[in-house]
């Protein structure tokens, strides 16, 4: 299950992203102004939880992609959101 968040501090727009699965090991994390042009912002993320610093005024797109303990990977759908 994966858990998204989006908070503002001061000028800045944080982006949370929280997974709560057992057997999912590490996960890559895509984001992009494009839903045709993601790019690899993190690779084989340990932690359940990542957080990045997003621009205003901005609309981002983002996938992930899991990996589990049998090494098999699972690609999310692009989701997108808009920052004010």
């Amino acid at each position: 299950m994966l858990f998204v968040y989006i908070s503002q501090v001061g000028s800045k727009y944080i982006l949370t992203l929280c997974f709560i699965d057992e057997d999912i090991t590490s996960y890559h994390f895509y984001i992009g102004s494009s839903e045709n042009q993601l790019s690899l912002k993190r690779e084989g993320i340990l932690q359940t939880q990542t957080t990045e610093i997003l621009d205003e005024k901005s609309e981002y797109f983002w996938q992930v992609i899991t990996i589990d303990e049998n090494r098999n990977q699972s690609r999310s759908k692009v989701f997108s959101f808009q920052t004010d």
